[in-house]
């Protein structure tokens, strides 16, 4: 359980208390108070006079007021949506640092909020879908990238391009090959890493799903100086600097994820499977953007944003 839904928990429970506290002890006070009163006044009882006698201490009457709203909050983060930040490059160019997206929780099952276990099953990813998941080596620090095979898949990403061995679905297909993963530039230079033009390619990744990719025509396939550089654990600079595997099998109940921004992302490649258990939901839309110099000179042009991208509001690929 993160920070945050811990919050939403304990103050829900607390409004609670109040507010059963408030039903049955406060209540028929209340109600025997004002009775009286109207009784007493008549004509003469005010809206005003009813405000008085309604009032209770101040925590009673903000559980009584707020336990509904907490509780709605909780549900719908817990159970539906929740909302996540982008906080880097590496899902450029589909999202950008400072997209904000709503993740669909119920999307590969609904799930227990204090443990994340699975209560009931609702569907499992699919090649290509974007997934918020609990990163394997911190499970505290929330990453974001896109499902580029599946458990039992083979895949190779070799001289930056992508192959997958699917699994047999029946005796009658033909699964004992890589199948390269079709590619199409898009432009070179409109976007750059470190003064250094990228390419955009428009990628395949299944029958029904082409999403763009960026690559850094001017790095090694590892990408390793770029990773390096990203990595906040010693376990992770690790991981990056002995990185020399080119393909992988994925176990069983656990995915293989990479970032669209190729050569700037700390992914599977990296650091190995994500878990289905880790998985917190499938990002589905672009709620709200801020924009950021880019190219700040200032730790105040840095970290302050200077936009509302309204343009980019909307559905994900």
């Amino acid at each position: 359980m993160n920070l945050f839904t811990l919050i939403i928990v304990t103050v829900t429970a607390l409004c609670f208390i109040g507010y059963i506290y408030d039903l049955f002890f406060c209540r028929k006070a209340r109600n025997e108070r004002i009775a009286k009163a109207i009784k007493e006044k008549g004509d003469q009882f005010t809206k005003k006079d009813l405000e008085e006698l309604e009032h209770e201490n101040f925590f009673i009457d903000q559980s009584r007021s707020l336990f509904w709203v907490f509780l709605a909050v909780l549900v719908i983060r817990s159970f539906l949506f929740e909302p996540f930040r982008i906080p880097s490059d590496s899902m450029m160019p589909t999202l950008f640092d400072g997209d904000f997206i709503g993740v669909t929780k119920f999307s590969y099952g609904i799930k227990n909020p204090f443990t994340n276990a699975n209560m009931i099953d609702t569907g499992t990813p699919k090649r290509g879908d974007i997934v918020v998941f609990r990163y394997p080596v911190n499970p505290d620090i929330d990453f974001i990238k896109r499902v580029v095979a599946l458990p039992g898949e083979k895949i190779v990403y070799k001289n930056k391009q992508l192959f997958i061995k699917p699994l047999c679905e029946n005796s009658e297909s033909n699964c004992d090959s890589l199948i390269k993963i079709e590619t199409e530039l898009v432009n070179k230079g409109e976007f750059n890493y470190d003064g250094l033009e990228l390419e955009r390619y428009h990628e395949r990744i299944s029958e029904n799903l082409t999403h763009d990719i960026l690559i850094n025509p001017y790095v090694d396939n590892s990408a390793r100086h770029n990773l390096y550089t990203r990595a906040d654990t010693e376990k992770e600079r690790e991981a990056v600097m002995n990185h020399s595997k080119i393909e992988w099998i994925v176990p069983p109940g656990h995915y293989f994820v990479m970032g669209d921004n190729r050569d700037n992302s700390m992914d599977s490649r990296f650091w190995g499977f994500v878990p289905e258990e880790n998985l917190i939901g499938k990002a589905s839309f672009i709620w709200f953007s801020l924009g950021y110099n880019p190219e700040p000179k200032t730790w105040f042009e840095k970290h302050i944003p200077n936009s509302i991208r309204f343009n980019r509001i909307g559905g994900i690929e």
